[in-house]
């Protein structure tokens, strides 16, 4: 019997000891009670006719576990000395030893003084006569109820009534007890519940599910992630710190989109699809003017974006006199200044340090005798018919017009191939071409700068004579060398 009720016990303490780990996360108070007890063997015994009535006294400890405001389980464990009629010698005393496990069920308000409750449970009893070898051991389930009176935040007094009926049918040991005592909460106590005010539990004028007290944004239903705010573009930015509540963005950009990540909102963006610092365009030169508004994006500069070294409010690009502080009305050169003294002054002359003709805006003249070379050359220059390739009698006249080139270092060339209207246009326009080109590669082979020249065809377009004559048509096909200034 004894490993059987030590069986019995175990499973009981090993289910007390999962409630209360489940119990940890609830933070419910732990209570310890003591009480003494009053217990009556007597009345409930058969064959007690002629005896006195006897009430034993006992003690009892116990810990219990709310595992809620209105459950708790508990082990109540007792010591007793007590009078049991009909078992040995009557004027023997028996002392019982019971360990119990039970559950209450407590009628609890936190403004209550006065909490009663009933239990129930099962237990384990030890009892010894007169310390002979005849101990017994049986089960008993107790039943009851009782009331604690509050004393304070951490104590009651206790008073209880509880009947134990004996489930071991071979012993006779159902009895009553009277407990008396105090109950210490220790842990956690009893938070006090403030009554909801009514505004507080109907006040959501956004209907949004949180309340007004708590909301950031009352008048306009929101989540609560954002404290009752709306998100209306869905961009995890609430609508109250979103410059573009209706557009997704990012959070650089302030809720607005920004296509070029330069965190710059697209719509503050003068460059929306270029990243850039300089209202969201880029500045290569780092003038602090954006490219889009530098005239000199590759240069920096103060004026528009481009230098300006004599300070005079023209930009280099535009100043005739870039080392010189001028007027805008004398391209950027000083009045009335001739520096050269041919007559021409410095703003108007193409060569400002060389002394020139006037009718050659400021540069040498070309001479008499070079202009007939060149007039020569026009009709002079020959090629096989219907090529490019140019006869061996042009090399030494497009050697002569070389040597004028050279000669006017100031003057640029142009040169224009012209055809007669013999064959489609498109081959006399092509043909035309070629054929300056060949002049052209003549020259540069002979030294001559070829970013000083340039050559064009006009095919058919431009005749100088008529093409209905075998004459005409052999003075349409030429090739004039022109000198110019820019």
């Amino acid at each position: 019997m004894r490993p059987f009720v030590l069986g019995i016990l175990l499973i009981f303490s090993i289910g007390f000891v999962q409630l209360q780990a489940q119990d940890k996360e609830k933070m419910n108070p732990n209570i310890w009670e003591g009480k003494v007890l009053f217990i009556d063997h007597f009345s409930l015994a058969d064959n007690t006719e002629g005896l006195e009535r006897g009430i034993g006294l006992g003690l009892e400890a116990g810990y219990h576990r709310h595992l809620s405001n209105l459950i708790s389980v508990g082990i109540p464990f007792k010591v007793a000395v007590a009078d049991i009629p009909n078992v040995g010698d009557f004027d023997d005393r028996i002392r019982l030893i019971s360990l119990d496990l039970v559950a209450r069920i407590r009628g609890y308000k936190p403004e209550n003084k006065v909490v009663p409750y009933g239990f129930v449970g099962v237990g384990g009893v030890f009892e010894s006569i007169n310390g002979e070898s005849n101990d017994n051991t049986y089960f008993q389930i107790p039943l009851g109820a009782g009331l604690h009176y509050r004393l304070g935040p951490w104590g009651y007094v206790s008073a209880q009534a509880e009947y134990r009926m004996t489930a071991t049918q071979e012993f006779d040991r159902n009895n009553l007890q009277l407990g008396l005592g105090f109950t210490w909460q220790i842990g956690k106590g009893e938070p006090k519940k403030e009554e909801p005010k009514v505004m507080d539990l109907i006040a959501d004028s956004d209907e949004d599910g949180i309340p007004d007290k708590d909301d950031e944004c009352p008048t306009v239903a929101g989540i609560q992630a954002f404290k009752g705010c709306p998100d209306t573009d869905g961009d995890g930015i609430a609508d109250s710190k979103d410059k573009c509540p209706d557009e997704a963005g990012s959070a650089a950009a302030m809720g607005c989109p920004d296509s070029d990540n330069d965190g710059v909102p697209d719509v503050e963006d003068k460059c929306p699809e270029l990243a850039g610092t300089l209202m969201g365009c880029p500045d290569f030169d780092n003038d602090g003017v954006p490219n889009n508004e530098d005239e000199c994006p590759d240069l920096a500069g103060s004026l528009n974006g481009c230098p300006d070294k004599d300070s005079d409010g023209i930009a280099d690009k535009d100043d005739a006199c870039p080392e010189l502080a001028g007027v805008a009305s004398n391209r950027g050169c000083p009045l009335a200044t001739d520096s050269d003294g041919d007559g021409v002054i410095d703003s108007a002359d193409a060569c400002p340090t060389i002394a020139g003709s006037p009718s050659n805006r400021g540069c040498p003249a070309i001479k008499a005798e070079e202009r007939q070379v060149l007039e020569y050359a026009m009709q002079a220059v020959r090629f096989e018919t219907g090529s490019a390739r140019l006869r061996a009698e042009s090399y030494g006249i497009l050697d002569q017009v070389a040597q004028v080139v050279r000669n006017n270092p100031y003057n640029n060339l142009r040169i224009n191939g012209h055809t007669d209207n013999t064959g489609s246009t498109g081959n006399n326009l092509n043909l035309s071409e070629r054929r300056a080109k060949a002049c052209f590669d003549y020259l540069k082979s002979v030294g001559i700068d070829p970013l000083k020249m340039a050559y064009v065809g006009y095919g058919e377009d431009r005749p100088i004579a008529d093409n209905d004559t075998s004459e005409g048509r052999r003075l349409n096909r030429r090739v004039e060398f022109e000198l110019y200034i820019e």
